[in-house]
Order: C-alpha cells, then structure tokens, then sequence
C-alpha cells in the first residue's frame, strides 16, 4: 500500500505545481505592456518647445 501511495503522492503535486506557475510568470509582462507609458513619452515628443516651456512654467508655479 505505502509503495503505491508513494507515487500518486509524489505525481499529483507536479501537475498543480506548473499550472500555478505558468500564470503568474505570464501575468507581469502583461501589465508591464500597458499602453500608459509610451503614450505619454509619445505625447511629450509630439509636443512643440514652446508647449513644453509653457507646461514646465505651470508645473513650476503649482509647486511654488
């Protein structure tokens, strides 16, 4: 009995273990790829100097 209950043992907790694996490494990609980042360096680039210049002001005199 313990010789076959040795191996189911040893096998059930394999299967579980990639399955619960395999989700979480593929989950952070995901949310790392989130379109907010590049929209916003897109957005800053497509921007004139003068629109810049003008934000940094703004920005500086909210701080102040």
């Amino acid at each position: 009995m313990s010789s076959c209950a040795a191996p189911e043992n040893g096998h059930t907790p394999l299967p579980p273990a990639t399955q619960h694996t395999m989700p979480p490494a593929r989950k952070p990609p995901r949310r790392r790829a989130t379109p907010n980042p590049p929209t916003k360096t897109n957005f800053w680039k497509k921007l004139p100097a003068e629109m810049k210049n003008q934000i940094y002001y703004l920005v500086l005199a909210k701080e102040k």
